[in-house]
């Protein structure tokens, strides 16, 4: 598996006096059961809805989640956490860092970073793209942000090129069932270092060494409360996880 990961040191915002570019922070929050959203308001409002993608979770509850967007909106987004199908849907508190960046292509830090969406997703793979020519193959963090299907979905990304990349859907393992078609909000970003209002930033790739053994991952530097995004870039492996 390829992970890659995007570390800005501080949560960003952009300046309150202009419509938002890009706003990240952390949210922390428990799954009371299966139906619960938590809505998340913007700190400055977007002159369009942005793109919005969630890190990486914590590890207090052991039982299998991903995480699923709705009703973005330019002040708003909506979220929660979902246990595979299998499970009680009652979860434990996690906090999960979360990134909203204006749909378009943007320099930001010395970087280009392209936030889109790709509507109609099931799980038969379709090419993404870019709509522009990245000098190298980015990073990709994809995120559900629809609800058509009930059932919990997670993203699957391969084949990432300097103008787009394969993206399917995914649900548990014993469920092979169609899809109907989602919205997944994607976010490109250009492999790279960079700062944000102050704040320093990393986007890099590891190599096909991530499996379900855990491991460290050094980062080479040292980040001040740093936020942290990971997306699989291969599908080595078939069966789904996040």
């Amino acid at each position: 598996m390829l992970a890659a990961f995007i570390l800005p040191a501080i949560a960003l915002t952009a300046a309150t006096s202009r419509a938002a570019t890009y706003e990240s922070g952390v949210l922390t929050n428990n799954q009371p059961n299966a139906t619960t959203w938590r809505t998340v308001n913007f700190v400055s409002p977007f002159s369009t809805a942005p793109v919005v993608v969630l890190g990486t979770k914590t590890y207090n509850d052991a039982e299998a989640v991903t995480t699923r967007v709705r009703n973005v909106t330019t002040t708003s987004f909506q979220y929660q956490l979902h246990e595979w199908d299998y499970l009680d849907g009652v979860h434990g508190s996690e906090s999960v860092h979360y990134l909203a960046l204006e749909p378009g292509t943007h320099t930001l830090g010395g970087v280009t970073w392209r936030a889109g969406r790709t509507t109609s997703v099931t799980n038969t793979e379709q090419t993404a793209a870019f709509g522009i020519t990245f000098g190298a193959a980015p990073v990709v963090l994809a995120q559900v942000e629809s609800v058509v299907n009930a059932k919990a979905l997670i993203t699957r990304v391969r084949n990432v090129t300097t103008t787009g990349f394969g993206l399917k859907l995914q649900a548990q393992e014993a469920d092979t069932s169609t899809l109907s078609g989602e919205s997944v909000g994607w976010i490109a970003i250009a492999t790279g270092t960079g700062t944000l209002d102050g704040a320093a930033f990393k986007v890099a790739k590891t190599g096909a060494s991530v499996t379900h053994a855990w491991s460290t991952l050094s980062f080479g530097a040292t980040y001040r409360q740093p936020l942290f995004f990971a997306q699989a870039l291969t599908q080595n492996g078939g069966d789904p996880f996040t």
